[in-house]
């Protein structure tokens, strides 16, 4: 009996123990202690400074010339006169086709020459004759208009067998095949002894040519900067008084300075763009025909902008907005509409004042409405050449 009432007792003591700290805890949990201290974040004032937009655009780079070097005449190619990408003048020789053929046609064309102009004397003077013993009557009228005719029709001969040897002589000098315009030649396409054809429809590709400076640059922009550009650069004759950038795909910072010379007359339909071309000079060389590379046209004046560091900005599907600490250091949101990044920064267009201070750091901390609490720092971007995007 006693053990039994031990045990009761010890049992009894547990439970008393067990209820006064669980009361224990639920007063502590229900007095309270310090609230939580506002999340810490980094703030800045937005950036101003005087800056111009660029809109950047891809194209290639096209030769102001590009000629195809096609056979004129056919037979066996003799000689290949030029080194495989060789820069050659405009009149330089470049094949000789066999020549022995069409050397013996412009003989043969030669010779008729001269029967004709034979016959063309003999014609004249037998006509003077007739005419001279006509008054007399040994002559009739019917040998007098023979003697006319056998002229007339000797003259046409004469002017045949003229025109035989202009062309004899023509395809003579195509064997003879030679530059048309000074620039970079590619790689031969045939080799001596091998069979050209020189019809119009099939004429064998020889080589090809390009002039290398300057070249072009062909690009394309969307409407509504055909439209700005449009009444920015005036008269659709005028030429724009900016220089343009570009650059390739391995440089960094302008290393070519060019000019819109000419605007597409129509907007595509389909695509709702307009095609431009810029003129660039090329005494490097650098500027290949096909090559890829960007050009850059200036929006507008220089103006006074503000801008803040990328990381700032966040979206909601389309809206963009970024975080101010306003009164009591309580988190605003605010929308923004975003222009290019220039020298690191990303320019606001609309939506912020001088004096704001923008969370640049510790966003994902930041809730509208809850306070926190900010430390000031002056946000620095990389110095870098402008660039732009639209």
């Amino acid at each position: 009996m006693n053990r039994v009432l031990v045990v009761h007792a010890r049992v009894g003591s547990l439970v008393v123990g067990l209820a006064a700290f669980l009361a224990s805890a639920g007063c502590h949990k229900q007095g309270g202690g310090p609230p939580p201290a506002p999340p810490e974040v980094v703030v800045a004032a937005p950036t101003e400074k005087s800056v111009t937009e660029w809109d950047e655009y891809p194209g290639r780079v096209q030769a102001v010339q590009s000629v195809e070097i096609r056979a004129r005449v056919g037979g066996y190619l003799q000689s290949v006169n030029f080194r495989d990408g060789a820069d050659v003048e405009e009149g330089a020789l470049l094949f000789v086709i066999d020549p022995r053929p069409y050397r013996a046609t412009l003989k043969a064309a030669e010779a008729g020459l001269a029967q004709a102009k034979a016959r063309v004397e003999t014609s004249a003077l037998l006509l003077k004759r007739a005419q001279a013993i006509k008054e007399s009557g040994a002559v009739s009228q019917d040998t007098l208009d023979t003697r006319l005719q056998d002229s007339l029709t000797a003259q046409a001969d004469l002017q045949s067998a003229q025109a035989a040897v202009d062309s004899a002589r023509l395809d003579m000098g195509w064997t003879h095949v030679r530059a048309p315009i000074s620039g970079r030649l590619g790689r031969r396409l045939v080799v001596p002894g091998d069979l050209v054809e020189g019809s119009t429809a099939g004429s064998t590709l020889l080589t090809t040519i390009v002039s290398e400076n300057p070249v072009y640059f062909y690009f394309t922009v969307n409407e509504d900067a055909a439209l700005r550009y449009a009444r920015s650069w005036g008269a659709p004759n005028d030429e724009p008084p900016e220089a343009i950038p570009a650059q390739l795909i391995d440089e960094l910072g302008t290393l070519h300075e060019g000019h819109v010379d000419f605007v597409d007359n129509r907007i595509d339909e389909k695509s709702g763009t307009q095609e431009l071309r810029a003129v660039f000079p090329n005494d490097d060389g650098h500027l290949i025909p096909g090559m890829f590379g960007t050009v850059r046209i200036p929006n507008g004046a220089p103006r006074e902008a503000m801008l803040i560091p990328d990381q700032a900005i966040m979206a909601d599907q389309t809206i963009q907005f970024v975080f101010v600490v306003g009164a009591e250091n309580l988190v605003e949101r605010r929308t923004v509409q975003l222009g290019p990044v220039i020298d690191g920064l990303r320019l606001i267009r609309d939506g912020l004042e001088p004096d704001d201070r923008v969370i640049i750091e510790g966003t994902q901390r930041a809730r509208p409405g809850s306070p926190v609490t900010p430390t000031a720092e002056t946000p620095s971007g990389p110095t870098s050449e402008p660039s732009a995007s639209q």
